[in-house]
């Protein structure tokens, strides 16, 4: 019954899923070993989707599409989605700000602080330049 209702996906996805997968896991910034480390399966099957074009089990769609920052939708045809998108947090940083929020709060606030220095920085030196 699944591959009735999934073979027109399928068909389009096996196209180009693996390129688009690879594209995707690169602008979140991760690597096929980070993003398996947390979809807790082994890199060899992210490696094998990528090349192969084959689609990731069904149980592991929403999981790895919310981890590269787009819909089970965007992940499966390539199309953005309709819904608009705020500027969301993920891979990587998603990642480290998960981790970050589990800190004591006067490491956070240490963090925060050296990060907003940064970024103070960074505007002024865009100021300057312009």
């Amino acid at each position: 019954m699944q591959e009735v209702i999934f073979s027109r996906v399928y068909k389009i996805a096996m196209n180009n899923l693996g390129e688009h997968l690879r594209e995707l896991r690169e602008a979140a910034g991760m690597s096929q070993r980070e993003l398996a480390k947390h979809l807790q399966i082994h890199h060899s099957n992210l490696g094998h989707w990528e090349r192969s074009g084959n689609l990731p089990g069904a149980n592991l769609l929403l999981p790895l599409a919310r981890l590269l920052g787009v819909t089970v939708e965007e992940l499966l045809t390539g199309k953005p989605s309709k819904k608009p998108r705020g500027a969301a947090i993920t891979g990587r940083a998603q990642t480290l700000f998960e981790q970050l929020s589990r800190l004591p709060r006067s490491q956070q606030q240490r963090i925060l602080a050296t990060v907003e220095d940064m970024l103070a920085a960074q505007k002024m030196k865009e100021a300057q330049a312009s």
